[in-house]
């Protein structure tokens, strides 16, 4: 099995595109999430989120864990 490492740029920018047109209490609002973890992640590329705030935020985007890990180009769920 490959070895696969954290890339923190490529999961910040992608969470900023999925984010773009939202305040943080939006993207709260729809994620569930506090603002504080947003402002975290939003401001602080070297933070891991954990899976499950990772597949909140993919699933309210509407986009696939593997793209907003870098994992794949394909972002949209089908």
């Amino acid at each position: 099995m490959a070895d696969i490492k954290w890339d923190s740029n490529i999961f910040s920018t992608r969470f900023k595109e999925c984010i773009s047109s939202l305040s943080r209490r939006e993207v709260g609002l729809l994620t569930g999430l506090g603002y504080y973890t947003i402002d975290r992640l939003m401001k602080n590329k070297s933070q891991k989120p954990s899976l499950r705030t990772a597949a909140l935020i993919a699933a309210s985007c509407n986009v696939s864990l593997d793209w907003m890990f870098g994992l794949s180009d394909k972002k949209e769920l089908r």
